[in-house]
């Protein structure tokens, strides 16, 4: 696909999103074909973006309009479809222009390299060993596990917030040297540990203090502080404290303070452990898109006990029991050469399971306390299950393949 087309069909996602009155996803949008093909219009970007959140915020508190929400759609239809228009003929003549310099490709440089890294904690006796670990730019790492497994663990040492006993940890991209010098490192590191340090003073002046302690500085540091608080939905928030927040918005701005210094490696403990379905999802799509970005990749590695929402954004996955690795490798890889399928059923019937799975070959049933665990050999597909179960009318509120999930993991040995 050529740069013109690329930019076309960004631009035709973006309207998408206006067409169905998805405004915030619109903006967000906007704003990345803005910094990723034509970097001078992202104020443009995120002016559109202001009125935006003006507007809702009329809905929200009230006003004297009777239609205020059909005012609101008009307008921000015709601005962002305006927007849209401006920023691609833009993108569009400087792609012609000079096209060696748009970007369609991130090049997935190592980040991270660590080698038998081991760590032993003598007063509880607890052994964490990791062979090998290698992270790369445009590349989330999911990270799951058993409880008190090292996760943690793991995550402090290649933060560089914790001192490991053996191995080697190098940073290709920003530590040339093979001594290690972490004031150099932690410049394109950002930790967002899972309890949150509180926030005092005003949530801007954080994000614009953060930036400034990495050196970005004057017209600089008000562009990257513009650009995260809209960038991550932040801005109707902005005039709060950080008590007033709620938990997914101390998360929210948490990110922001970790990604307005630039960094190229993210390192983030548990996110989602205390934030509703919505803003899982919204956070986690920001993160696949922040990471994947053109101009500014980012590497991630993320632990998490939600694995399902992981995996639907991750590259690689990365499972330890015991404080050692179980599995690390690319999720299109894992169970690849399996020779059986595993699917999660709970339904309205259960005692009717047994009858209806009789007509099929080599199946074990198990069942743990939210599920059925039905294990098949590869032949049997998710619709053969599904008929069989339909055939002898078992009513089914959740069915999910899990063949090639890391999930497996958890049920594989323990049962």
């Amino acid at each position: 696909m050529d740069n013109i087309q690329i930019i076309e069909d960004k631009a035709t996602k973006i309207k998408n999103q206006v067409a169905i009155a998805n405004f915030d996803q619109a903006v967000k949008l906007l704003i990345d074909l803005a910094r990723e093909y034509h970097p001078p219009s992202v104020n443009d970007a995120i002016e559109v973006s202001s009125n935006f959140h003006a507007l809702k915020k009329q809905v929200i508190d009230g006003t004297e309009y009777p239609n205020i929400v059909d005012v609101r759609n008009s307008r921000n239809t015709k601005a962002i479809l305006t927007a849209v228009d401006d920023i691609k003929a833009k993108a569009i003549a400087a792609a012609k222009e000079k096209p060696t310099e748009i970007i369609t490709e991130i090049d997935k440089k190592i980040i991270l390299q660590a080698d038998n890294i081991e760590k032993h904690y003598r007063s509880t006796d607890f052994h964490f060993e990791l062979e090998k670990l290698t992270l790369k730019l445009g590349e989330i790492t999911g990270l799951v596990g058993e409880n008190a497994t090292g996760k943690t663990t793991l995550l402090r040492i290649l933060a560089g917030d914790l001192a490991h006993d053996k191995g080697t940890l190098q940073y290709p991209e920003f530590n040339k040297s093979k001594r290690l010098w972490w004031h150099r490192i932690k410049r394109q590191i950002a930790y967002v540990p899972q309890e949150l340090p509180v926030w005092n003073g005003g949530l801007e002046q954080n994000l614009a203090y953060r930036a400034a302690q990495r050196g970005i500085k004057g017209a600089d540091n008000r562009r990257e502080t513009e650009y995260i608080i809209h960038r991550l939905g932040l801005v109707e928030h902005i005039g709060k404290s950080w008590r007033q927040l709620s938990g997914g918005y101390k998360l929210r701005f948490a990110l922001a303070g970790a990604l307005v210094c630039r960094p190229q490696l993210l390192i983030i403990d548990e996110p989602l452990a205390n934030l509703d379905v919505n803003t899982q999802l919204i956070v986690l799509d920001d993160l696949r898109k922040l990471a994947g970005s053109l101009r500014h990749p980012l590497s991630i590695i993320i632990s998490s006990q939600h694995i399902h929402e992981i995996e639907a954004v991750a590259d690689q996955m990365f499972f330890m029991r015991g404080g050692k690795t179980e599995y690390l490798g690319y999720l299109r890889d894992y169970r690849s050469t399996r020779d059986h399928n595993i699917y999660e059923v709970q339904c309205a019937n259960p005692d009717q399971l047994p009858a209806a799975l009789a007509t099929l070959q080599g199946i074990r049933l198990q069942q743990n306390s939210m599920a059925h665990i039905i294990t098949t050999p590869t032949t049997v597909t998710a619709q053969d299950l599904l008929q069989a179960l339909h055939r002898q009318h078992i009513v089914i509120h959740y069915f999910r393949d899990i063949s090639q999930s890391v999930k497996t993991e958890f049920y594989e040995k323990t049962t």
